[in-house]
């Protein structure tokens, strides 16, 4: 498995705010874009770089539903699988769905 430290990128579906608490809870405070399936920029995480900068990086993407993955990120990626569930601390009976992108 790559070092995803070096080779990784953050990635939230869902509201704005659960990238802006992934940045700013996540040690080292990555940048975390988010993923908006109409294209639109609605916050400042929708604010990517070229896509060329992410080629073959991993992604771990992170979603606050077992909504599905929008195909549009799916296919961005050689393979997308979910990894685990995390309960989230603000909300002892929701959970946090955890996935990983690789390539």
């Amino acid at each position: 498995m790559m070092d995803f430290h070096v080779n990784s990128f953050v990635v939230a579906l869902g509201h704005r705010y659960l990238a802006s608490q992934l940045g700013f809870y996540l040690p080292d405070h990555p940048s975390v874009f988010r993923f908006e399936t109409s294209g639109q920029m609605v916050s400042q995480y929708e604010g990517w770089d070229t896509p060329l900068k992410f080629m073959g990086k991993n992604a771990i993407v992170i979603s606050e539903s077992t909504e599905q993955v929008p195909a549009e990120l799916k296919s961005a990626f050689e393979s997308f699988c979910f990894v685990t569930k995390v309960i989230n601390p603000n909300q002892a009976n929701s959970y946090y769905f955890v996935y990983l992108a690789e390539n």
